[in-house]
């Protein structure tokens, strides 16, 4: 008899551990959860609303003074604007001041537009931190060369470019 309970004792306990402590393998549960994680990529990006600027012919050493030009951030994250101009397509070089063959460049932020900062060919900060949608509105000034070597009539058109990056 000893040995007959041993065994149902032991049946009981088999019985009772597999059914507590191992999951059954049909087992439904009624939800479960998938973890998810997403980074929003950023995007940098600037419109500039002034396609070109039509300065015409001007005299040796005339300055000339575009309209209001409006910079926006049209990426998702704070933005900082570099402004940067190129040489002449007819070899006249953008420099600092004009001179011989050499032309100037300069942009303003402020309200009055008479203090430009000159604009050269490797950039400068236009705007150290443009929230998005943000804008950043400026004017620029060209000056022309003090004297010219190269063909008259030659046209001297160029580039001037604003580029968004990370501030």
């Amino acid at each position: 008899m000893k040995s007959m309970t041993k065994l149902v004792l032991a049946a009981m306990f088999a019985v009772g551990f597999i059914s507590l402590g191992a999951p059954k393998a049909n087992a439904a549960t009624p939800t479960d959860t998938i973890a998810v994680t997403v980074t929003l990529d950023s995007i940098i990006s600037v419109i500039v609303d002034v396609p070109s600027w039509a300065i015409g012919a001007k005299a040796l050493s005339a300055t000339s003074i575009s309209d209001l030009v409006t910079a926006t951030n049209d990426g998702n994250v704070a933005e900082k604007f570099m402004i940067k101009g190129a040489n002449g397509a007819g070899l006249w070089t953008l420099g600092a001041v004009i001179g011989e063959d050499i032309f100037a460049l300069g942009f303003d932020t402020t309200d009055a537009y008479e203090t430009f900062v000159a604009i050269d060919t490797t950039g400068v900060e236009l705007a150290a931190s443009v929230a998005v949608a943000g804008t950043q509105t400026f004017k620029m000034q060209y000056s022309m060369p003090s004297t010219n070597t190269k063909t008259v009539g030659l046209g001297q058109g160029f580039d001037v470019t604003v580029t968004a990056s990370a501030p």
